[in-house]
């Protein structure tokens, strides 16, 4: 960590010694820091409480070019502080009476699975709901029953799969042209 902290405050404008090699966000970093000086104090905070807790997993990093079949160690515990977009989980229960009471099966918008054909009862009414435009280019925003899609699995990471995302629409246009 130590080397990392010297690569950031070689940046500074006001460093007086020779600035070091470190990467692109070193810079992102700094300015952070230079804009919110109280808020990146706080998270430094959480930082070393997070290290001193011993809460950071072994510290013990996997030779990932060992022998393809010699195993990896998981399973340890890692705690993980970020920011995620708030969701109702209630949208997607009235996404599905909605579907339902239109006479349609629960089934993928793009594909047509339909988890409960396939698995009986156990899959029943089993189907992601994905917002039709992404909450982070929307922020904080009323969702209408109409904004979300009912996709299975496979279609809902396709559909996150690569940097451009892809619409509902455009994803059942490619598996029907695979299809045929």
């Amino acid at each position: 960590m130590g080397r990392k902290t010297a690569d950031i405050a070689t940046v500074h404008p006001r460093y007086p010694g020779v600035h070091t090699r470190g990467n692109s966000l070193d810079r992102v970093v700094l300015d952070d820091f230079i804009a919110d000086p109280a808020g990146m104090h706080t998270r430094a905070d959480l930082v070393r409480e997070l290290l001193r807790d011993g809460q950071t997993g072994t510290g013990v990093l996997p030779d990932l070019d060992a022998d393809e079949d010699s195993g990896a160690g998981e399973g340890g515990l890692a705690l993980r502080a970020h920011l995620r977009r708030e969701r109702d989980r209630r949208l997607r229960r009235k996404k599905i009476t909605a579907t339902r009471r239109r006479g349609l099966p629960i089934a993928c918008e793009v594909c047509q699975f339909d988890f409960g054909y396939v698995y009986g009862s156990h899959g029943l009414d089993y189907i992601e709901c994905h917002h039709r435009i992404p909450l982070h280019v929307t922020g904080q925003t009323q969702t209408r029953l109409t904004d979300l899609a009912l996709l299975c699995s496979n279609c809902h990471r396709m559909i996150h799969h690569g940097k451009q995302w892809l619409t509902v629409e455009a994803l059942k246009d490619l598996v029907e042209q695979q299809r045929n």
